[in-house]
């Protein structure tokens, strides 16, 4: 006999959590395209449905799932497109933290999940596995080192999405700090900030197969906003406990002096130039700083750039300049 020493909740996330597949991919949507699933883990049997999770121990506990709903009654309760962002962004962290045979599988592993989110929730335009709506929230993610990662966030070997998209990554991704920034949709921003000039002029994407929800071929985002130029020299950041060795590398102006922090994509950072681009695009809620990309000059064109990072940056220590339009790859 086995005595539970947890609530009900605590002890089916446990269970779940330690199964093998459930650092598989391609399971995530195969579990959620599922009317009903049975998991045996270790040391007990669960189920659940669209409904209700319960197990062999404590088959009388009807517990209605937290994260998952119906197609039906998610489509009722994310009418509003904060509320719809939010959940696709935990899709989304809950996938990059799985493992994949075949790397090229990153957006065709998700492929399902994003079709019956579009049929059933949001009819918006899918790129490269962010939403339109969302955009540019949707940019704000970060790279993070899991401490049980057996290997760093790094670039896959062959192309698959634009490096301003998730799936651009082998790792876990994080939107942590969507929590910190005002959202363009619903705060009127200062005149006077450097996000007010942003804009997403245009994105295109071309898929490789007739499939918008698969594999592609390339893609590319026209912004219009400051870019403002930045030293990063790699060797002091400021952790963040759960991250290993993640954090905020600092960045500097030409003088020596602090301007903001950089949490760069890939680690070890070891390729990254010294000489970046900082591209604000949204003001955390505070108004002292602006969330944004780190950018890098692609080499012999002057307005193609590759995203790096994401920074955090302080408007107050860059020099007035003009807005510019150019083209993120």
């Amino acid at each position: 006999m086995r005595i539970l020493t947890s609530n009900f909740t605590t002890h089916w996330q446990t269970e779940y959590l330690a199964s093998p597949l459930r650092q598989r991919a391609w399971a995530l949507q195969e579990r959620e395209l599922s009317p009903r699933v049975v998991h045996y883990s270790k040391d007990a049997v669960l189920w659940e449905c669209k409904t209700i999770r319960a197990t062999s121990e404590v088959p009388w506990v009807h517990e209605k799932k937290e994260l998952e709903e119906p197609a039906k009654e998610r489509e009722r309760s994310m009418h509003h497109n904060k509320l719809k962002r939010e959940h696709w962004f935990s899709v989304v962290q809950d996938y990059s933290e799985r493992t994949l045979t075949y790397e090229s599988d990153k957006l065709p592993g998700l492929g399902g999940l994003a079709r019956l989110f579009y049929e059933s929730v949001s009819k918006e335009r899918y790129i490269a596995g962010l939403w339109s709506t969302a955009i540019p929230i949707a940019l704000i993610w970060r790279t993070r080192a899991l401490l049980w990662s057996k290997h760093p966030p790094r670039r896959p070997l062959i192309y698959r999405a634009p490096s301003w998209s998730w799936a651009s990554i082998d790792g876990s991704v994080s939107y942590d700090l969507i929590t910190m920034v005002a959202d363009n949709a619903e705060t009127t921003l200062p005149s006077n900030t450097l996000t007010s000039s942003f804009r997403i002029l245009d994105t295109t994407v071309e898929a490789a197969g007739q499939d918008s929800f698969g594999h592609l071929r390339s893609g590319r985002m026209g912004v219009l906003g400051y870019l403002l130029p930045a030293i990063y020299r790699g060797s002091d950041y400021h952790g963040d406990n759960e991250f290993a060795p993640g954090g905020w590398r600092d960045l500097l102006n030409n003088e020596g002096e602090l301007v903001g922090v950089l949490a760069p994509d890939v680690m070890p950072d070891n390729d990254l130039k010294e000489n970046i681009f900082c591209l604000p695009m949204v003001p955390t809620l505070n108004w002292e700083a602006d969330i944004g990309l780190a950018l890098e000059e692609v080499k012999d064109d002057p307005i193609v750039y590759r995203r790096i990072g994401l920074v955090r940056i302080w408007p107050s220590a860059f020099r007035a300049t003009q807005p510019r339009e150019i083209i993120i790859i």
